[in-house]
């Protein structure tokens, strides 16, 4: 917890690294926990009660033997202590659990598997928790994560699971025999509503077998959901995602992989056919290689966004690893389109916003892939019309390895391929302007002057409806970087870090908006009605026999900003926009 706000305050901005918004228990509440016997017996919150009333801390680290096999619904404070196990904590954890450190070896051959929760029933918040479980399923499984593995229930509230100031630091593999869809992430396989606050991934996820989705975060967001949630802010991805997909169908003949190949840094796959949603990535890095064959993205692989009810909002986010896609020819019969994207790789949505965004990742086809020019574009696309999409300032160091802005491979939408040189909002940089925080400035003075109002006409994100997780707009609507310092941009944004233009030098300084600076283009609104894109069925197909996992690979020697691995947000308060000297107005700035 953070010491009382003084005169040195900004001292302390400078020397931290980290802030964390959420406090700490100055007492744990209820029953004290010391040994594994004690922690196997808890007792759970009756089943037919409207608020949690079980509440545990431990008062000592303990190694579990077995995992607490029946629904848990309640609250786990684990007091800054640590579990040591070789099973997930719980079967089936629903509630709050925080304050929790998670160490071990889980080996499953025959079952999903994960280092806190194998499952939820009603969905759970974990706020102060770290995994440094290894999770590995070598056999016939379909879901594993650092924390759960599958949390799928159509009744849950706005996000079935909460992670806020979480960290993985555990490596996720599967090696996976199932005839099934497979999908593995640094905290979960699969989750119907999510909403991740200032987390991080280290760990890496590698994800083998029939039919595969591999994340940092979460591999499928929204599968079942009718109103689907998938948010991520200022959260990282330091580690590397591969997904290796075999494609092999029923019959025993190579198929098209369709509802798999899809890898990146937060989310893998989000949506469903025709349900509503909303899909925001806010303040978030990925620092990781990713590999994958068929739709491959920094941010997210694929979204499956159709209708005009939602929506992908990507913004403030910096995307600095490098990417690896494409299914070999002749590897998957019916491939005829590979995708890869340094933020979305390819979505159905028809509203579609990347805005205030750096790229410096290094994008690689695999040898003999399909379409392996044509797959690389900013946003992939069947029949929406990427002339609506917002793509505002957005600083890229490669621009030429892209040849598309927006790009399908069906024919019948061909109108909606158009070439990079078009993308005004796409702006060419450097890693030295980058460094000294001109692209930082450049962004934040834009954004200053943004309405923030999307071309949809949806509601954009609103820091009061998470101000219980130290969320403020301060630090959701601007980069933050110490010169002399910080090699990029952060979401950090503090009275030390804010940056001002003194003459031609950029500084640390007061933060105001400057006249001269351009406003971002104006934001086009969306047409009245889309078409629904193609839709393609799920191939059943049999899986080979397990094979030996290949080694892990060096990631690419390509210069690029150091990664970073805390993903914390800033609490606003009085003190702080004391310091700073303004308010920063969401909805109209003048």
């Amino acid at each position: 917890m953070r010491k009382t706000l003084s005169i040195l305050l900004c001292v302390m901005m400078l020397l931290s690294a980290c802030v964390f918004a959420i406090p700490a228990n100055a007492a744990p509440e209820g029953t004290a926990i010391n040994t594994a016997d004690e922690f196997l017996a808890m007792v759970s919150t009756a089943a037919d009660a409207t608020e949690p009333t079980a509440k545990y801390y431990l008062a000592a680290d303990i190694t579990l033997p077995a995992s607490y096999a029946e629904p848990f619904w309640g609250i786990l404070d684990g007091n800054g202590k640590t579990l040591t196990v070789t099973n997930p904590v719980f079967a089936d954890f629903s509630g709050e659990v925080k304050n929790l450190t998670i160490k071990g070896e889980i080996y499953y051959t025959d079952a999903d598997a994960a280092g806190f929760a194998t499952t939820s029933s009603r969905g759970y918040t974990a706020i102060n928790c770290t995994n440094n479980a290894n999770v590995t399923v070598m056999g016939n499984a379909k879901h594993l994560g650092g924390f759960s593995a599958r949390i799928v229930n159509n009744d849950l509230g706005e996000a079935a699971c909460r992670f806020v100031n979480c960290t993985n630091n555990g490596n996720i593999y599967i090696d996976s025999t199932a005839n099934e869809k497979m999908r593995a992430g640094g905290f979960a396989g699969i989750i119907d509503k999510v909403s991740m606050i200032n987390c991080t991934n280290n760990g890496d996820v590698y994800s083998k077998g029939n039919i595969c989705i591999a994340a940092g975060f979460v591999a499928r967001v929204g599968l079942n959901a009718a109103m689907n949630v998938a948010e991520a802010f200022n959260c990282v991805n330091n580690g590397d995602v591969k997904d290796e997909e075999t494609y092999i169908s029923k019959d025993g003949v190579a198929g098209a992989g369709t509802g798999g190949g899809d890898a990146a840094g937060i989310f893998g796959h989000i949506g469903t056919k025709n349900n509503a949603g909303w899909y925001k990535i806010w303040g978030c890095t990925n620092n990781g290689n990713i590999v994958g064959p068929y739709r491959v993205g920094g941010m997210v692989g694929y979204v499956y966004a159709a209708n005009s009810t939602a929506y992908v909002d990507i913004q403030f986010c910096q995307q600095n690893g490098n990417l690896t896609y494409g299914r070999v020819a002749g590897g998957s019969a019916t491939a005829t389109n590979d995708y890869c994207g340094p933020f979305v790789a390819y979505t159905n949505s028809p509203f579609t916003t990347i805005k205030y965004c750096i790229d410096t990742g290094v994008i690689t086809a695999t040898e003999n892939t399909i379409n392996a020019n044509d797959g690389r574009s900013f946003v992939g696309l069947s029949s929406a019309d990427g002339t609506q999409y917002d793509i505002t300032s957005v600083y890229v160091l490669n621009k030429e390895q892209y040849k598309w802005v927006t790009y399908s491979h069906n024919p019948d939408y061909v109108a909606n391929c158009h070439g990079i040189e078009e993308a005004e909002g796409i702006v060419v940089t450097t890693l030295e302007e980058i460094k000294s925080g001109k692209v930082a400035y450049l962004i934040n003075q834009a954004s200053l002057k943004d309405e923030y109002e999307s071309a949809a006409g949806f509601e954009t994100f609103a820091p009061e409806d998470y101000a219980w997780a130290g969320v403020t707009a301060e630090n959701m609507f601007s980069f933050g970087q110490k010169i002399g310092t910080d090699n990029a941009p952060t979401a950090n944004v503090t009275a030390a870090n804010w940056i001002v233009l003194n003459g031609d030098k950029y500084e640390n300084g007061t933060k105001a908006v400057e006249e001269e600076t351009t406003k971002a283009p104006e934001t086009t609104k969306a047409p009245e009605e889309t078409k629904a894109p193609e839709t393609e069925a799920p191939v059943e197909t049999e899986a080979p026999a397990a094979t030996e996992a290949p080694a892990a690979t060096e990631a690419p020697a390509d210069t690029e900003p150091a990664k970073s691995g805390c993903g914390s947000f800033v609490a606003g308060g009085v003190a702080i926009l004391a310091i700073l000297g303004t308010a920063l107005v969401i909805k109209k700035r003048d």
